[in-house]
């Protein structure tokens, strides 16, 4: 797939600008997140602290939050557009 061609099928969908950057933002939460969890596993039992257990539940949680926000903001986008409602009026 070109590069055009994503960002068309982007477009179409209707993410925008704060979208994309709320989804790489979220991403990189994410990323975040594994690395710490996968630093604590790694630690001794009797070595972890209390922010070596909270802080990638937090991230991994803020990741969610951001994917989610984008999700409904864009589905509500997506919904509103003339010609997507799914229902038809019947006289």
């Amino acid at each position: 797939m070109m590069l055009s061609e994503l960002w068309d099928f982007v477009r179409e969908h209707g993410l925008e600008g704060w979208d994309i950057g709320t989804l790489i933002f979220g991403l990189l939460l994410l990323a975040w997140a594994v690395l710490q969890a996968r630093a604590s596993i790694h630690t001794k039992r009797s070595e972890l602290t209390y922010g070596d257990i909270v802080v990638p539940i937090g991230l991994f949680g803020m990741a969610a939050l951001c994917f989610f926000v984008v999700w409904i903001f864009t589905r509500e986008r997506l919904l509103l557009q003339p010609g997507a409602g799914r229902y038809t009026v019947a006289r």
